[in-house]
């Protein structure tokens, strides 16, 4: 039965190996996984990596203590497994654990974003540029922008409008956009 469930867990292997080639593109596999915004990419290549890992300590384990008549080292093949399964799940908790909490774009992505509303030439100043991942495809922007003193009602929404426009264009993950829009002289102090 161990040798089915290998087989089985191998073709799972073969085709969620292929899967995540095609993803990471040319990048190196800890470079996907690092990066990614998408846990199950990784995730179904690592659980069925520690299955077969697992499924060959079983086998060990069991050959062992018949071979030997040991049932000690039933036991501690189990016991191996065990550690197996913790550090496989340890290791993606940890990958995973932003996306969880609450991760954000990243620096290369702000300063596109910051860029295309400096751009605009209402804008006179981007403060609190903040996003959020919600899901590998899906990103939350929020954003305080100060216009000059004398920008006129009708042209800041133009210019707010334009700027949605422009960050969706450039950036299509994000699909929520929320701008504080102030003229310089109201503005917080930063």
């Amino acid at each position: 039965m161990l040798a089915i469930a290998v087989v089985f867990e191998a073709i799972v292997l073969v085709i969620a190996w292929r899967a995540f080639v095609k993803i990471k593109g040319t990048r190196s596999v800890w470079e996907e996984i690092r990066t990614t915004k998408n846990p199950a990419t990784f995730v179904v290549l690592f659980e069925d990596t520690a299955a077969i890992t697992g499924l060959t300590v079983a086998f060990a384990g069991i050959y062992l203590g018949h071979r030997f008549d040991n049932p000690y080292f039933d036991g501690g093949a189990s016991l191996v497994i065990g550690v197996i399964l913790m550090g496989v799940a340890g290791f993606l908790g940890f990958e995973s654990k932003g996306l969880l909490i609450g991760e954000g774009a990243g620096a290369e992505t702000l300063d596109s974003i910051r860029a295309l509303a400096e751009a605009d030439p209402n804008v006179k100043e981007v403060r609190n540029l903040l996003t959020m991942y919600f899901g590998p495809q899906t990103v939350l922007l929020t954003l305080e922008i100060a216009f000059a003193a004398g920008v006129a009602a009708s042209e800041r929404t133009s210019a707010v409008a334009r700027l949605e426009r422009r960050i969706r264009g450039r950036h299509t993950a994000i699909k929520h956009v929320f701008i504080e829009a102030r003229s310089l002289e109201t503005s917080l102090p930063t």
